[in-house]
């Protein structure tokens, strides 16, 4: 994403709708970590899109944002956020998990 921002505005732009893309895959990815193991077609049917669920709450593509999913999904315990935006994300993917 650095070398993209000293590139044409055009090619910048283009860039960034696949950063955008491989941003929402590793949310995405991060939720599924929550989903329980699908073990019947009724657990099938309830299953949760994790993406649609916090779409909404998604931080402004950055560098920085990128950079904190990526250390989330490298982590093999918890980790605590500050940030609000994050912070909401974590909670929807844990109500998947264990509240649902």
């Amino acid at each position: 994403m650095r070398e993209s921002e000293t590139h044409s505005a055009e090619k910048n732009e283009r860039d960034r709708k696949t950063y955008r893309q491989t941003h929402h895959s590793l949310v995405e990815r991060l939720g599924n970590l929550f989903k329980p193991p699908v073990t019947s077609e009724e657990e099938l049917e309830r299953d949760v899109d994790c993406l649609a669920l916090v779409k909404d709450l998604i931080p402004e593509l950055s560098i920085e944002a990128v950079e904190r999913i990526a250390e989330i999904l490298q982590k093999s315990s918890g980790c605590a956020w500050t940030d609000p935006l994050n912070s909401a994300i974590m909670r929807k993917f844990h109500r998947v998990r264990y509240i649902n």
